[in-house]
């Protein structure tokens, strides 16, 4: 699956930067090089779906709101929770931190400490 999103992702890239939805002839000139010329224009085709407009905008207006990453992959925190046997506040720290048990950002370790002590002690 994130081979087929990494293509994916590459292969919108390319569209853009060719000239994307306002030049569509462009865009459809340049293709990957590991792509039949028939299958980009589909994928064209693809990009060019409402649903699929629709669906991007909604993903960009999501990923604009995080704040910082989150390491738990596409699972949510209850299920991340669930499969580990773990209260909510350790599958915080669990989601945030690298394998190391490094924070992935200082946003993600003063929210941990805060969530903590109120969960911890009050």
């Amino acid at each position: 699956m994130k081979r087929y999103s990494d293509r994916k992702y590459e292969a919108k890239k390319l569209f853009k930067s060719k000239g994307g939805y306002n030049d569509l002839e462009s865009a459809r000139a340049f293709h990957p090089p590991d792509m039949p010329y028939d299958n980009w224009l589909r994928t064209i085709e693809g990009f060019r779906e409402e649903k699929y407009i629709k669906r991007s905008k909604a993903n960009t207006l999501v990923r604009e709101k995080q704040q910082f990453p989150y390491r738990g992959g596409t699972s949510s925190y209850g299920s991340t929770a669930y499969k580990n046997n773990m209260d909510w506040v350790p599958t915080y720290a669990k989601t945030h931190t690298d394998n190391q048990g490094n924070w992935v950002d200082p946003v993600a370790e003063q929210n941990y400490v805060s969530i903590s002590f109120k969960y911890y002690f009050l």
